[in-house]
This record gives C-alpha cells, sequence and structure tokens, in this order.
C-alpha cells in the first residue's frame, strides 16, 4: 500500500470499514467518520467553542493544517461535523471563524 506523504492524519488499522474492492483495485478510506465519531468530534467542537468564549477562529475555510493541529481530524470530518451543528442551529458558519448561536 501507497500512503503520501502528509495524507495519513492517523494509526492505519486492517479491517472492512472504509475498505470498498473494485475490479483490479482497492480503495480505501483511513479517514472515515461514522455517526458515533461524528458526535464525539460535534462534543469536542461545542467545548472548544465554550471555552473560547463562544469563538473559534476555525472554518469550512480554513486551512486542513490548521483543522488537524486543533482537532486531529481531516478538514472533510471537520466540515461534515460543523455542517451537522449548523443544522442544528447551535452555531453559525463565517469565512473565518465559528461562533454558538
Amino acid at each position: 500500500m501507497i500512503v503520501m506523504n502528509g495524507h495519513c492524519l492517523s494509526v492505519i488499522k486492517m479491517g472492512r470499514d472504509g475498505v470498498s474492492h473494485e475490479v483490479g483495485k482497492t480503495n480505501l478510506n483511513i479517514n472515515t467518520l461514522n455517526s458515533e465519531s461524528r458526535d464525539e468530534l460535534e462534543a469536542q467542537i461545542l467545548a472548544q467553542l465554550s471555552a473560547e468564549n463562544g469563538r473559534i477562529d476555525l472554518s469550512d475555510k480554513s486551512p486542513p493544517e490548521e483543522i488537524f493541529d486543533t482537532f486531529r481530524v481531516s478538514k472533510k470530518n471537520f466540515k461534515r461535523a460543523i455542517g451537522s451543528l449548523y443544522k442544528q442551529r447551535l452555531i453559525t458558519i463565517s469565512p473565518g471563524f465559528i461562533e454558538l448561536v
């Protein structure tokens, strides 16, 4: 298996989750986010927002490195979590930050 430099955000474990097989190929998604993991990330984001007086300087427009440095998740998974929080009307999303409602 080849993992490009900088593209692996966590320890790779062998298993069925995140693996799909095509003819002659195996695609591996090492950054899958199930509902339990997303709920945990949402709670972590809400806790961080509370600790920072209701605002953090990250958003869906932030560089992936900043998101990973703060939450240890991919930008894609961060965007899914804040999208869910936004749909629940718990946060607002601005280009440079997110805030508690």
